[in-house]
């Protein structure tokens, strides 16, 4: 026997229609007290005009089969044109076959022999209330799922499998990368393309997921009919029955990955490393400027203070043509990787509502890229700050020769006047 779930009474409002006065009585005054809203009516004209006033909030109806002015039968036939699935139980003290096949035909929920026990009424109201919650829940999933699928369908590489791994559904672009005709996949294994380098693990784990109900994620390396070798990123996920219960297929989203764009992620990689190598080497050259800065005042020689300020010229002239070298390195593979994506758009047709599922990856790049702008923008600034720190050295040395200019024409001056003087 089922529980009564009292939890799920109270969101419930339920329509009685049954011309027995005390019988009616007796579920209203009990009704009441657990259910959201109780509507009663004593035949089924009434009962049809209160659902359809009401029809939006109603969530069961409980109705005698031999109701008057319009029968059980009658009135479950009309409701069914307004609401195909609302849960319909027939409480009846006569099994005419006649009537119950009517039942049957209209799709009734139940059917319970009178006298009516309550407590029980109130159990199958429970369940068949929850049931049709259910279906209907997994009805507008489904079809959210199914909104899902048509849009991922345009630019993810789809299939679906029965419990046993067979091929049930391939879409056209999985078809067009495995170089499979689809009724070749039909009905077989997905090892189809399975490539023989992939692990035997993998799939064990894949399998020991989604029959646990779980979604697996991962990359797998595949192989088309004539050999060729592709990379996908894939999600497969378990599909249920209307009661969300049971497992009755699995749906598999793939996204291609190709060598070019793997290639592009580890040369990505090895620009970052010599950045980082390069930022290095930038800070020990500041720090050596800082300490011939140092230095400087101590030197004597003007001419000595000029070539040394030359030499680190130069160095700095090179250190600045390497991060050039790097920006335009970065900027290409920028050009490259939006080429990449303008061509990858093109062909899958009109998927820009998809383009964030499509460029995840891709995004962490552009990150990335941002980043580095940032690095190369505070190098820069370094120099210019080392450069500021050099003319403003040579400025000292263009006042330093001042002065000994001023000095010299003093002496020279000193000189003429002695030279009168005598």
């Amino acid at each position: 026997m089922i529980a009564i779930n009292t939890e799920l009474l109270n969101k419930i409002t339920i329509l009685y229609i049954e011309d027995d006065d005390e019988t009616r009585k007796n579920l209203v005054g009990e009704s009441v007290k657990l259910f959201k809203k109780v509507y009663a009516e004593t035949n089924g004209l009434d009962g049809l005009n209160t659902y359809k006033k009401n029809k939006d909030s109603i969530d069961v109806i409980v109705s005698d089969l031999h109701s008057s002015i319009l029968s059980g039968s009658e009135l479950l036939k009309e409701i069914r044109l307004i609401h195909k699935d609302i849960p319909f139980i027939f409480s009846t003290d006569h099994t005419e076959l006649k009537h119950v096949l009517e039942s049957i035909q209209h799709k009734t929920t139940e059917c319970l022999t009178k006298p009516i026990d309550i407590k029980y009424l109130f159990e199958r109201v429970s369940f068949v209330y929850e049931e049709s919650f259910l279906k209907q829940k997994n009805f507008h999933q489904k079809e959210e799922s199914q909104r899902y699928l048509d849009a991922v369908n345009k630019v993810a590489i789809v299939s679906k499998a029965d419990l046993r791994g067979n091929i049930t559904y391939a879409n056209d672009i999985f078809c067009d990368i495995a170089q499979y005709q689809l009724e070749e996949l039909i009905g077989k294994s997905h090892n189809i393309i399975r490539h023989p380098d992939t692990p035997s693990e993998l799939f064990k784990k894949l399998w020991s997921d989604l029959k646990s109900g779980k979604t697996w994620q991962g990359k797998i390396k595949n192989r088309s009919k004539y050999g060729t070798t592709y990379y996908v990123n894939a999600t497969i996920s378990p599909i249920y029955d209307d009661l969300g219960k049971d497992i009755i297929e699995y749906i598999a989203i793939r996204f291609l990955t190709t060598n070019d764009e793997l290639e592009k992620r580890e040369f990505k990689k090895r620009v970052l490393a010599n950045i980082q190598v390069n930022k290095k080497i930038h800070l020990e050259k500041v720090n050596h400027i800082n300490i011939l800065e140092n230095k400087l005042k101590r030197y004597e020689n003007v001419s000595g203070l000029e070539a040394v300020l030359k030499t680190e010229r130069k160095k700095s002239a090179t250190l600045v043509a390497q991060v050039n070298h790097y920006e335009k390195i970065i900027t290409t593979l920028k050009n490259n990787h939006e080429k990449f994506i303008k061509s990858f758009n093109v062909k899958v047709r009109n998927t820009s509502d998809l383009s964030i599922v499509l460029t995840k990856e891709n995004k962490k790049l552009a990150e990335n890229l941002i980043n580095i702008k940032d690095e190369m923008k505070n190098k820069k600034k370094d120099l210019r700050l080392a450069n500021n720190r050099i003319d403003s050295q040579n400025k000292t040395i263009r006042d330093l020769r001042d002065v000994i200019d001023s000095l010299e024409k003093e002496a020279k001056n000193l000189k003429l006047n002695n030279f009168f003087d005598s």
